[in-house]
């Protein structure tokens, strides 16, 4: 590699390089690229494209659109089979509704891969995210959120490394361009006297749906979880759900797919109250299946006639529920932020509601819902403050009972002021006002809804 073939400059406030080679034609080709914060960064990326040109790789990038190309990583992408159809569906999405509109040109004059900057690429995502949402009819709408702008970023830069790997780019332009600051918005949650008070309106105005939110509420499991949980999967005699399946949405079909993890794969523990409402909602689907002339559904979260539930009928009914219930309006995703935020705050090590939530590691659970342990903050807080006070407490014991020395005069005017330490007063917050409750229904003092059910456990 012979770098005396490219220069690094600054160029409008900041660094660009430029460099030359020969294509397979034998012509000379000069490249230039720009928009680098730092010198350093310049350099290492003419270093990369030299090499890159040395092995024959980047001379493909002129014979190829940008449009053509993410459409046809978008194929291979979904055949590699590496990632969830979910996925390969949202970067299908993020291509065509915004990449190819916004970055891609026109028809009659399409962006080459090989012509794609930084520049371009620094505009693109900032005109995302002050302009970027489409209409129902694809006009230009308001801003798009930084989680929306960084996704798309996302999807680019995945597709774009790729093309460096097959030789069609000599580096990849949309590395280390920084994007919209996000941050996680607060969780909106229901506490345990909410929890209670919707699952007991469900039961006065005999909702269906009851035991399936009962289920959310008790375990945290995800929305998919829910509508993949197949009656071979409940356990009503060892009380117990085994998630091993999810029900996603890919385009505007609904698809089964895997847990979002490993870790999602897991047995969960259910409390009595639930497999009651659950044995009920067996009871009624078996009834209604036998009255049918049909087969049982093999779905949990499927109707009185059998058909699965879908996710926009699933949301239909929560709103509904919340709204006869009396409470703000939520997301089904916040029952399980509840259910993990008050079995923390109640004590529940994290590493069991990490196992309960499937996620991979107590660290995650931890960087969620940090917020949501007063306890042992309130605690941690009271403690230093008693190790302060004593710590005090054991000086001034030790000065009173040390020996005067007489090395300085003393003023015999002077008055020794009065103690005027403040005593703090016990916490008078009892203990049990500031435990979260357990978001089981019985122990909100709601009658079991057993509707005539008994359900034996095994002696074994």
């Amino acid at each position: 590699m012979n770098k005396s073939r490219g220069s690094v400059f600054k160029r409008h406030h900041k660094w660009a390089f430029r460099f030359s080679y020969r294509d397979n034609n034998g012509q000379r080709r000069y490249k230039m690229c720009q928009g680098f914060d730092t010198k350093q960064l310049a350099d290492k990326y003419l270093t990369q494209a030299l090499a890159a040109i040395d092995e024959g790789r980047g001379m493909n990038a002129a014979k190829i659109s940008l449009v053509d190309y993410l459409r046809s990583w978008c194929d291979l992408y979904e055949r590699a089979g590496r990632v969830k159809s979910s996925t390969v569906s949202a970067s299908r999405s993020h291509i065509e509704a915004y990449i190819v509109p916004m970055l891609g040109g026109n028809s009659d004059r399409p962006l080459l891969l090989g012509k794609l900057t930084r520049e371009m690429i620094e505009r693109f995502y900032a005109d995302l995210h002050q302009r970027g949402r489409r209409g129902v009819n694809g006009d230009v709408g308001g801003a798009l959120s930084a989680k929306t702008v960084r996704n798309i970023a996302g999807t680019l830069h995945r597709a774009l490394h790729d093309a460096v790997k097959r030789g069609y780019l000599t580096f990849n332009p949309s590395d280390e361009i920084d994007l919209p600051r996000w941050d996680r918005r607060d969780l909106n949650v229901y506490d345990a006297h909410q929890f209670a008070r919707f699952l007991q309106v469900a039961i006065d105005h005999d909702d269906y749906m009851y035991p399936m939110w009962r289920l959310v509420i008790a375990t945290g499991i995800r929305r998919g979880e829910l509508l993949g949980l197949r009656w071979r999967d409940v356990d009503l005699v060892e009380a117990t759900i085994t998630i091993s399946q999810t029900r996603i949405t890919d385009g505007s079909a609904m698809k089964m797919g895997t847990p979002k993890t490993r870790a999602g794969r897991r047995t969960i523990a259910i409390d009595d109250g639930t497999v009651i409402a659950l044995a009920h909602l067996l009871n009624l689907q078996t009834a209604a299946a036998d009255t049918l002339g049909k087969a049982l559904s093999e779905l949990v979260a499927a109707d009185i006639d059998g058909r699965p539930i879908s996710r926009h009928t699933l949301l239909d009914r929560f709103h509904a529920a919340t709204a006869r219930a009396g409470l703000p309006k939520c997301r089904l995703h916040d029952l399980r932020h509840s259910a993990a935020a008050d079995a923390l705050a109640r004590g529940v090590p994290v590493h069991i509601v990490a196992g309960r939530l499937g996620h991979a590691n107590p660290s995650v659970t931890l960087n969620v819902y940090a917020a949501f342990l007063p306890r042992p903050d309130r605690d941690a807080a009271n403690a230093g403050g008693l190790v302060i006070d004593q710590l005090m407490t054991q000086s001034k014991t030790r000065t009173d009972s040390a020996p005067r020395t007489e090395s300085a005069p003393k003023n015999r005017h002077k008055t020794t002021p009065a103690d005027t330490r403040q005593i703090t007063k016990p916490n008078q917050i009892n203990d049990a006002t500031i435990r979260a409750h357990s978001p089981l229904v019985g122990r909100q003092g709601i009658e079991p809804w057993t509707c005539g059910l008994k359900v034996r456990r095994s002696t074994n």
